[in-house]
C-alpha cells in the first residue's frame, strides 16, 4: 500500500514537472512571437511614414506646393471632388483610411490618428509635417529613435515629440535637441527620469524638406 502510494505520488510530481517545463516554454515561444510581431509593426509603421512623405515629395514636384498636396490628402472641402480623390489616391495602400464628411481620417499600423499639416512656425512654411498620434511608450521610442534623412526621397528636416523640444539635425539648427534621438533621452535615463516618451499615449511629428 505504502508502495503504490509513492509510486502515485511520484507520478504526479513528474507530471507537475512536465507541465511546467511544457509552461515555460509556451512562455518563451510566445515571448519571442509577440517581440517578432512588435518588430514587424515598428518596421510597418516606419515604412508609412516614409511611403507618405515620399507621395507628398513626389505629388508636389507637379504641383510645387506642398500646402495644395496636403490639402487634397486630407481631403479639404475648399477642393473640387476631382482634387480631393486625387488626394485620397496619394495616400499609401497600407494605411486605413476612413472618409467622414468629405476628410480623410488616416490611421497607421498602430491604429493611432495621422494627420499632416504645413508647419506654422517661422521659417518652415515650405515644408510639411506628419504626425502619428496614439503611440504606446515603446512605440513612441522605437519610431522616435528612426532617421529618415537621405534617403533619395524624402530629407527628415525635424522631430517633435509629445509637443515639446524640437530635435533638429545639427545642420539645419543649433537650438533644441540634436538628431538623432538616443533611447535615453526618449525613454528617460533612470527609473524616476520619464524622458520625451510618456507611459501613456504619445504624439511624434515628423517635420521634412
Amino acid at each position: 500500500m505504502n508502495y503504490k502510494s509513492t509510486q502515485a505520488g511520484r507520478t504526479m510530481i513528474e507530471v507537475m514537472g512536465y507541465m511546467a517545463a511544457v509552461m515555460a516554454i509556451v512562455a518563451g515561444v510566445s515571448k519571442i512571437i509577440s517581440g517578432a510581431y512588435t518588430e514587424y509593426k515598428i518596421s510597418k509603421a516606419s515604412l508609412q511614414l516614409s511611403d507618405l512623405a515620399g507621395a507628398i515629395v513626389k505629388a508636389s514636384t507637379v504641383d510645387a506646393n506642398y500646402e495644395e498636396v496636403v490639402n487634397m490628402i486630407k481631403g479639404s472641402s475648399s477642393l473640387s471632388n476631382h482634387r480631393r480623390s486625387e488626394g485620397l489616391k496619394l495616400i499609401p495602400t497600407s494605411y486605413r483610411v476612413v472618409k467622414k464628411n468629405n476628410t480623410n481620417n488616416i490611421y497607421h499600423a498602430f491604429g493611432g490618428e495621422v494627420s499632416v499639416s504645413i508647419p506654422t512656425e517661422s521659417g518652415m512654411s515650405d515644408k510639411f509635417a506628419i504626425t502619428f498620434s496614439g503611440l504606446s511608450r515603446e512605440q513612441c521610442i522605437e519610431l522616435g529613435m528612426k532617421e529618415w534623412i537621405n534617403n533619395k526621397i524624402v530629407d527628415l528636416y525635424a522631430m517633435i515629440v509629445n509637443q515639446k523640444d524640437y530635435w533638429y539635425w545639427p545642420i539645419y539648427a543649433s537650438d533644441g535637441s540634436a538628431l538623432p534621438a538616443t533611447r535615453s533621452a526618449l525613454a528617460g535615463a533612470s527609473v524616476d527620469d520619464q524622458g520625451q516618451c510618456s507611459r501613456t499615449s504619445n504624439q511624434i511629428t515628423w517635420i521634412f524638406n
